[in-house]
C-alpha cells in the first residue's frame, strides 16, 4: 500500500506547485510527465499478485510460447492479443518485459489524451489514479490495452488531418482484437457530427429511456452474439457511483452553457468546427467528450451489474478531462472551492473503494524481484 500512497503524495504535492507557480502550463506539462513516469514503473516493476487477472495472463503467455505465432485457437482471447503474446513469447521475452509492452500501450494514449485537451493536467492524472481506470488497467491487461487505443482514435481524430474518421474507426476495429467491448465505441460516431449538443443529450435519455424497456432482449442478444452468458436478470447499478457520474454530468452541462459560442457557425457540426482551431476547436472537442460521456451514461444503465459494465470505460474514461475543463469554465473562487472538494472526494474514493476495498487485489504491492 506504500507505494500507492507515496504516489498520492506525489501527485498532491504536484497539484500544490501547479497551482501556486508562473508559467503553470509549461510547468503541468513536466509534472505531468514525470507523476506518468512514475506510474509507468509501477505498472511495469510489479509481480504477478499484483492485480486479480495477471497470474491467470502469465499462465497463458507462458503456454503462448509452445504455440506458433499465428496459432490463435488455443485459448479464448481476441486474435490481436493472442498475437501480441504468441509474438513476444516466442522471441523469448520474459513476462516482465511483456508488462513493459503491455504498459507503455496503455499509458502512452492517455498521457498524450490529457496533454493535448486537459485545463488542468496534473488534476486529470490524479482522476485517472483516483477514480477507477488506474486501479483496472493494473489487472485487465487487454481491455486496458484496447481502451488507450480506442483513446489514440480520439487524438488522431481530434488532429483535424485527413481520413481521421477512418484512422478512428481502424483504431476502434485494432482495439477490438485486444477486447470486443471496443466495438462499442463505434456508436459514439454519430454523435461527432451533431450541431446542437443539447438536443443530442436529450435524444440521447429518451433513447436510453426507451431501451430500459428492452433491457433483457438486449444483453441476451449481445451475449449470443460476442458467445457470453450474461445474466440479463441481474438489477441495474444505482449506487453512488452512477450518482457521481449523473452529477458530473449535470456539471459539464453547466460548464458547458457558460461558454459563449457566437462563433456564427452553429448550424456547422462539432466536428467540422475542430478545423478552426483555438478556443472554437477546444469548445468542439469538449462537447463531443460530453456526448460521448452521456453514451456511457445511458449504457452504465442498461448493463446494470452484468460483465458488459466494463465496457462504458469507453466513455468514462473522458471524465479524466472534462472535470478539469469544467472546473476552469467557472470563475476562480468558485472552481478552486470546487476543485478542494472534488480532490478530497478523489482522495477518499481511492483510499476507501480501491485501497481498503481492494476489489481487483492490487494491495498488497510487490516488486517482481521479491517473488
Amino acid at each position: 500500500m506504500t507505494v500507492y500512497i507515496c504516489l498520492l503524495i506525489a501527485n498532491a504535492i504536484a497539484l500544490l506547485i501547479s497551482d501556486f507557480s508562473h508559467n503553470g502550463e509549461k510547468k503541468q506539462g513536466k509534472l505531468l510527465f514525470i507523476l506518468f513516469v512514475m506510474i509507468f514503473l509501477l505498472y511495469s516493476l510489479r509481480s504477478s499478485s499484483v492485480g486479480r487477472d495477471i497470474a491467470g495472463y502469465m499462465e497463458t503467455y507462458i503456454e503462448a510460447g509452445k504455440h506458433d505465432i499465428f496459432s490463435l485457437d488455443y485459448v479464448y482471447f481476441e486474435n490481436g492479443y493472442t498475437f501480441l503474446i504468441n509474438l513476444c513469447s516466442n522471441i523469448g521475452l520474459p513476462f516482465q518485459w511483456f508488462l513493459v509492452i503491455t504498459s507503455i500501450i496503455t499509458l502512452l494514449p492517455i498521457y498524450y489524451f490529457i496533454k493535448f485537451y486537459s485545463d488542468d493536467k496534473v488534476l486529470s492524472c490524479l482522476i485517472y489514479i483516483c477514480y477507477i481506470f488506474f486501479e483496472f488497467n493494473l489487472t485487465g491487461l487487454r481491455q486496458a490495452m484496447a481502451t488507450s487505443i480506442v483513446l489514440l482514435g480520439f487524438i488522431l481524430l481530434f488532429n483535424n488531418k485527413k481520413l481521421r474518421l477512418i484512422k478512428y474507426i481502424l483504431c476502434v476495429v485494432l482495439a477490438s482484437t485486444f477486447h470486443q467491448s471496443a466495438l462499442l465505441a463505434l456508436i459514439f460516431i454519430p454523435f461527432f457530427y451533431a450541431r446542437n449538443y443539447k438536443i443530442s443529450i436529450v435524444f440521447l435519455v429518451l433513447i436510453g429511456l426507451i431501451l430500459l424497456l428492452f433491457r433483457d432482449n438486449i444483453i441476451k442478444i449481445i451475449g449470443s452474439v460476442a458467445d457470453r452468458d450474461l445474466d440479463s436478470d441481474t438489477g441495474i447499478y444505482l449506487g453512488w457511483n452512477i450518482i457521481f457520474l449523473i452529477l458530473s454530468g449535470v456539471f459539464f452541462l453547466y460548464a458547458a452553457s457558460l461558454h459563449k459560442s457566437n462563433y456564427g457557425l452553429e448550424n456547422a457540426s462539432y466536428m467540422s468546427l475542430i478545423k478552426f482551431g483555438g478556443d472554437v476547436k477546444k469548445f468542439s472537442i469538449n462537447i463531443i467528450l460530453i456526448e460521448v460521456f452521456f453514451v456511457g451514461l445511458v449504457v452504465y444503465f442498461i448493463f446494470g451489474f452484468t460483465t458488459l459494465l466494463r465496457a462504458t470505460q469507453y466513455a468514462s474514461i473522458s471524465i479524466i478531462v472534462l472535470f478539469p475543463n469544467a472546473l476552469k469554465a467557472l470563475n476562480y473562487k468558485d472552481g478552486m472551492i470546487l476543485k478542494v472538494l472534488f480532490v478530497i472526494y478523489l482522495l477518499f474514493f481511492f483510499v476507501y473503494n480501491t485501497l481498503y476495498g481492494n476489489n481487483l487485489d492490487i494491495v498488497p504491492y510487490s516488486f517482481f524481484w521479491s517473488n
